[in-house]
């Protein structure tokens, strides 16, 4: 495939994971008390606090999105609060087919539901999806938005679609001529071919199905849509997120699963997407896994093991490609997997038993390395500082606690930020990120901390550079889950305030807007 149009499905895929958080509070706003307030007026958030019960710290964040997303114009007081919006023509527009946006939003409960759906289910599901089926297809003929905005209408369809497809293994194929959607309803399968027709992601020929080459990207990069469908079940509640009790954020069911993400389809999706950049990470390992043997760490702790991916492939790693296999009968390598998550915990002792891979897989809790320390000494008799510490993309989810002390800083973040609905200034999280690092610096100066961590960009940033990243998805999916995505700038900034000094680092995809990096710290 040429990379040109490996390019533009890659712009398409991240423009479609836009309409999946988009759509949602497009819709909540428009059917609210507030939505003639936003559409009619210069506003700031405390303006719409006089008009209805908001959960501020949330709404902060959808004006973000909406301003990523170039809906809303922005003038900055320096003050969250007391910044003012207003909305751009196209966010008018929209508001005239908030009926439609709505149809679109009676998807989601069905995307959320798809393995365990009733026969009544699947027929209300199809219905819907023709029904959506012929709104989209009137505002592509017709020209109605841009582009782009198409995409978005697109994803809160598509995405969800191919996700469940590839997550619960309906989606078959092994070539282009050989494609078939397995063991599904097949009133749902004809309403999905026909939009897969539409999207040009599969051709009839005589007939028969194939695949086209954007259909065959899409089918490979599923997984990638993975992290942003997990949260499909709050969005399905996100009226409660903006006006009600949002606690069901914090609140798991009987079955001790948590109530806002589908969490073992997150791990699914962040495991394929982690896969890129552990090759930038190998470089880090082989030269600490290289050195004399009396210098390199007990083994390799992972805070936030996820499915396990991560420690499989470093163990192969560390005896594949260095002298440490040679000394394992007196320097055993000791694998250590840490998640607070017990679906995670389960995943991750599956894969490396299933790879004959001896391990240790405990409970612990990123924003307390002093108990992940106290479990290790009591019942291993290990201490954190004798192994390589790791995480992926686990920083930003620390619990936040009001900072003990607030220290003058000399930088500034364009985050939103909030706890349980309630607005954080932004001088509190910078507080609170030193700290945390800080908490975390006595238990990994002797062998270091690799940490792979997500970030976001300016929402200026976002909008000039849609389609080549996915902040805008990411900066939802995690300022609606209290998550704290912060610039890299102001994240090596709170490192070294922490005391933690950069060894070697790499940026993601670029250092103009880096949403990733890769960090060795000591």
């Amino acid at each position: 495939m040429k990379s040109s149009n490996k390019l533009k499905y890659r712009k398409i895929l991240f423009l479609h994971q836009q309409g999946v958080v988009l759509i949602p509070i497009l819709n909540s706003l428009f059917n609210s008390n507030i939505s003639n307030y936003i559409l009619s007026k210069k506003f700031c958030i405390k303006d719409l606090s006089s008009q209805t019960t908001i959960n501020d710290g949330y709404i902060n964040t959808a004006l973000r999105v909406l301003r990523s997303c170039n809906l809303l114009e922005y003038f900055n007081n320096n003050t969250e609060i007391k910044s003012k919006y207003k909305a751009k023509k196209e966010l008018i527009i929209l508001f005239n087919y908030k009926n439609k946006i709505n149809l679109l939003t009676k998807l989601i409960p069905y995307h959320i539901n798809f393995d365990s759906l009733t026969q009544k289910q699947f027929e209300e599901y199809s219905e819907i999806l023709n029904s959506c089926y012929d709104f989209i297809r009137n505002i592509k003929e017709q020209k109605i938005f841009s582009d782009r905005m198409y995409h978005r209408f697109a994803g809160i369809i598509i995405a969800p679609i191919l996700t469940n497809l590839k997550f619960y293994n309906y989606l078959h194929y092994n070539n282009k001529e050989d494609f078939s959607i397995k063991n599904l309803n097949n009133q749902l399968s004809n309403s999905i071919e026909t939009f897969f027709l539409l999207s040009k992601i599969i051709n009839l020929n005589n007939e028969n199905y194939s695949i086209t080459n954007k259909g065959f990207y899409y089918f490979k990069c599923a997984p990638a849509y993975g992290v942003t469908c997990s949260y499909l079940k709050m969005f399905n509640r996100i009226n409660e997120l903006f006006f009600k009790n949002c606690n069901f954020i914090w609140e798991k069911d009987d079955a001790n699963h948590e109530m806002h993400v589908n969490r073992t389809m997150n791990v699914w999706g962040s495991g394929h997407a982690h896969k890129t950049y552990f090759k930038y990470i190998d470089q880090i390992i082989l030269n600490i896994f290289n050195q004399k043997i009396e210098k390199q760490p007990k083994g390799i702790i992972d805070i936030g093991c996820g499915d396990g991916a991560f420690l499989e492939h470093v163990y192969n790693i560390i005896m594949d490609r260095t002298n440490r296999s040679k000394y394992l009968d007196t320097f055993p390598l000791y694998i250590i997997g840490v998640d607070i998550n017990i679906a995670a915990r389960k995943l991750t002792r599956r894969r490396l038993n299933k790879a004959n891979i001896s391990n240790i897989v405990i409970n612990g809790n990123i924003s307390n390395p002093y108990e992940i320390n106290k479990e290790l000494n009591n019942n291993f008799n290990f201490h954190l500082n004798d192994f390589l510490n790791t995480r992926t993309f686990l920083d930003h989810n620390r619990i936040y606690e009001e900072p003990k002390e607030l220290r003058k800083v000399n930088i500034d973040t364009s985050g939103s930020f909030c706890y349980k609905g309630k607005f954080i200034d932004k001088k509190y999280l910078i507080n609170n990120l030193i700290e945390h690092l800080s908490n975390w610096k006595k238990y990994v100066e002797k062998h270091g901390l690799i940490i792979l961590e997500l970030h976001t960009i300016d929402p200026y940033l976002t909008m000039i550079n849609r389609g080549k990243t996915l902040a805008c998805a990411y900066d939802t999916t995690h300022g609606f889950s209290d998550q704290y995505l912060v610039e890299y700038d102001f994240y090596i900034y709170c490192c070294k305030k922490a005391g933690l000094k950069l060894k070697d680092n790499f940026l993601f995809p670029n250092e103009k807007i880096p949403t990733v990096s890769v960090g060795y710290f000591k």
